[in-house]
Parts: C-alpha cells; structure tokens; sequence
C-alpha cells in the first residue's frame, strides 16, 4: 500500500539478517491478491496486514497460506477488527 513502508521495512530486514526469510512487495493486493511469479498458493508461514480495509485482503491471504499460516492484522479501530475476523 505504501512504497515508503515497503523499503522501509525491507532495510530493517537487512538489519536485523532477515532478508533471506521475509519478503516485503508493494502491489494492490486488495484488488490483485498476493499470487505472483514468487508467492503461489499455500507457501507463505505469515501475512501481515497494515491496510486501510485489511477485510478486503483477508480472502487473498487465505490463499497464500500454509495449512497453519497465519494473519497478522495492524487496525487502527475496532470496526475494522471486527470487519477482517
């Protein structure tokens, strides 16, 4: 969702010798879902969101997951909670 926030994070993957086991993207995954030539279905441990309607994005990281993958999901408000449960 935010260009600045992918390289952000891809730096602090550096940092702290994570690069070769987290991958950060910027794409609309809202509209696209997460699929790409590197992410297929069922081969991501984890999915962290941090979007301004993560509900919508819930469904495309279902599809990436691992059978015992899971979701992170950074919401400013309960409403937003409650709408990705």
């Amino acid at each position: 969702f935010n260009q600045n926030r992918k390289i952000k994070a891809e730096e602090d993957f550096n940092k702290t010798g994570l690069s070769g086991c987290v991958s950060a993207t910027h794409r609309d995954v809202l509209e696209g879902g997460f699929l790409s030539d590197d992410v297929t279905k069922g081969s991501v441990d984890a999915v962290f969101l941090d979007l301004p309607r993560p509900e919508e994005a819930v469904g495309h990281a279902y599809e990436v997951l691992k059978s015992k993958g899971k979701i992170c999901n950074f919401s400013p408000c309960i409403e937003q909670v409650q709408k990705a449960s």
